[in-house]
């Protein structure tokens, strides 16, 4: 059946319908189901396969069988139901969609349920559960996945932040290293000036001082210069 639909699709030398068309139609489809007007919605679910199988689309193709065998068997038209299930399920397992062959297997199953078949409803039911349990495995390992995935991204994240928040620490004690230096050096700085500006005032004074002293003594000395020749006049004029 898929060769053929292939086929369809090669051998068409003017595609009448496209994809657009075809998804329309399988809308309008459920549109129908869901107000409950189930010929309407094969009758959509038939032009949606219509031009789906003109395209090539197996996949678009097995849906719209299932869709249609979902409603025969709705509408207790067991027969229908399996006819329909089964071309679904044919092309199904040879692209193996196992999301058509799961719900192939449980239209057939609860089909065969109805006429009253229960070893072909039992057999249909257990490959339903196989495929069932497939498809939920496979969901699961894709969640653990993700969430290994977010995981593994936020504790990265935690990482790069927690890198970063260490840099920044590492910049502000460097910066905080540069600050207390400066401090340093300019304390140092006006240590020197105050000593030096300390050491000078002292030196002045020390300076005046020392002149002072000299002036003093240059005084005293001329005073005792000036006592003396008066001395030395006084007993030259007593002699004379």
């Amino acid at each position: 059946m898929l060769k053929s639909i292939i086929s369809m699709r090669k051998n068409s030398g003017v595609v009448r319908n496209n994809e657009a068309i075809a998804m329309c139609f399988a809308g309008l489809g459920d549109c129908m189901l869901a107000q409950d007007r189930d010929k309407e919605a094969i009758n959509n679910y038939l032009g949606a396969l219509d031009i789906f199988s003109s395209l090539g689309n197996a996949e678009a193709v097995a849906d719209q069988y299932n869709n249609i065998a979902g409603l025969y068997l709705t509408a207790n038209e067991a027969d229908k139901a399996i006819l329909y299930a089964d071309s679904a399920l044919e092309i199904a397992i040879e692209i193996g969609t196992k999301l058509h062959i799961r719900n192939a297997y449980e239209i057939k199953s609860k089909a065969y349920f109805k006429k009253n078949d229960f070893k072909k409803a039992y057999e249909a039911h257990e490959k339903y559960f196989l495929y069932n349990d497939s498809l939920l495995n496979e969901s699961s390992s894709h969640k653990i996945a993700e969430l290994q995935t977010v995981f593994e991204t936020g504790k990265k994240d935690n990482e790069n932040k927690l890198l970063a928040r260490e840099n920044s620490i590492k910049d502000l004690e460097l910066q905080r290293s540069h600050v207390q230096q400066y401090v340093l050096f300019g304390a140092i700085f006006l240590i020197i000036i105050v000593g030096y500006l300390f050491y000078s005032r002292n030196k002045a004074i020390q300076g005046e001082m020392m002149n002072k002293a000299l002036l003093e003594e240059r005084n005293c000395v001329s005073r005792e210069v000036i006592d003396a020749e008066r001395e030395r006049m006084r007993i030259a004029k007593r002699f004379a």
